[in-house]
């Protein structure tokens, strides 16, 4: 997947990411070009100085979708995403490989995972399906802000 390098300065500032996840939905396939989207997500609030002005948000799907994926307005390749669904915070994502190491946590799940290109032979949990992943995401979002306010 081409990753725009445009913001690796502002990326270098980031906090430690509060969820992963993978997607394997048709949607996160044709944002990336690739067979599924390995994300890491943030609060916004907790993100600083980062600049999203040179990005060039829209969503890649039909009807209502709170999640605007970006691309980077200089180079057109895959950057930040954001989402805002009340009543949480909103969130910025972006691609996991582009974190260090160090900051990097472990995806809580493989989501969509029936409209995988290809297996994942590893030990993270696999949903399927549309309400379950988003059932998955909504609690994993919960979990996140909870060990955050308790930390």
């Amino acid at each position: 997947m081409d990753v725009c390098k445009c913001l690796d300065k502002q990326i270098e500032q980031l906090p430690k990411p509060l969820f992963r996840f993978v997607c394997h939905c048709e949607t996160c396939r044709k944002y990336t070009k690739a067979e599924c989207f390995d994300e890491s997500s943030f609060l916004l609030k907790d993100c600083g100085d980062l600049d999203l002005s040179n990005i060039e948000f829209k969503s890649y799907q039909t009807g209502f979708s709170p999640m605007e994926r970006g691309k980077c307005k200089t180079c057109g390749m895959v950057s930040f995403s954001k989402i805002r669904v009340w009543p949480f915070p909103a969130f910025v994502m972006l691609p996991s490989h582009k974190i260090s190491i160090e900051n990097l946590p472990k995806p809580f799940a493989h989501l969509y995972y029936k409209s995988r290109v290809t297996e994942a032979n590893d030990h993270i949990k696999k949903v399927n399906g549309h309400m379950m992943s988003q059932l998955t995401i909504q609690f994993n979002i919960m979990k996140g802000l909870i060990v955050r306010i308790f930390k």
